[in-house]
């Protein structure tokens, strides 16, 4: 009984690659952690230079019994979100390691408040606008 429940956790913890067949998996996908973006100064002003910074950018995750290296992603979109409006910023490549650091200008369309950047797939981050 207690060898069942082990052995659902460990699979529970992977995917299911997407050529599976109605069988079960040809291969487990480990599980990934999610991309990561960061930004400092984490507030500023429009026209202010920040330094975007963006973990975890590779195009996929290693698996078992994998024979695909995971690759550095590329032409990834820096995005502002603020006020239901979204402006890109600009792309960058990741390096090696998959990570992307970029500085980019403040929107000189930002206005006081929560704004939230992006880059690519990776989860947002807040960034806060702050007045004139």
């Amino acid at each position: 009984m207690t060898m069942g429940i082990a052995l659902l956790l460990v699979l529970g913890g992977c995917s299911r690659d997407p050529d599976e067949s109605a069988l079960g998996p040809k291969r487990l996908r480990l599980a990934c952690a999610s991309a990561l973006t960061d930004v400092s100064p984490a507030t500023g002003r429009s026209g202010d230079l920040v330094v975007v910074m963006a973990v975890g950018m590779m195009d996929s995750c290693l698996t078992v019994q994998s024979t695909h290296t995971p690759e550095p992603l590329r032409n990834q979109p820096v995005v502002w979100r603020q006020g239901g409006r979204e402006l890109t910023l600009g792309y960058a490549d990741a390096d090696a390691d998959g990570t992307i650091r970029m500085a980019v200008e403040v929107p000189r369309t930002a206005v006081p408040g929560t704004a939230t950047l992006t880059v690519g797939r990776s989860a947002p981050v807040s960034f806060a606008v702050t007045g004139g």
